[in-house]
């Protein structure tokens, strides 16, 4: 488009004229309502995001808890069936039942 041809579609004043000015405000509320919704979709997806790494964390700590807790019934388990066993205990020399860590 030519210069002669711009400002035929402006006023006389060579300011642009009331109908392209509407245009225009139409057009950049449609782009600021889309920039909008952009925005709020971003937030929620970082408030997901955030929940999710809370619930995950969590879930990782019980889970390392519950590891611990059985490796340590393991151990508890052997203590016990080493008391309960015939034979010298090695704490303290008596056999069985006779021992004083039972």
């Amino acid at each position: 488009m030519e210069a002669s041809e711009k400002n035929q579609d402006r006023g006389n004043d060579g300011l642009p004229s009331a109908a392209d000015s509407t245009g225009e405000v139409e057009r950049l509320k449609e782009e600021l309502r889309q920039e909008h919704d952009s925005l709020l979709r971003s937030l929620a997806d970082f408030d997901n995001y955030r929940r999710r790494v809370e619930r995950d964390r969590l879930s990782a700590a019980r889970s390392g808890k519950r590891d611990m807790i059985f490796q340590l019934l393991d151990v508890m388990d052997d203590f016990d069936r080493a008391l309960r066993s015939p034979g010298r205990c090695a704490f303290c020399g008596f056999t069985g039942s006779a021992c004083a860590a039972s």
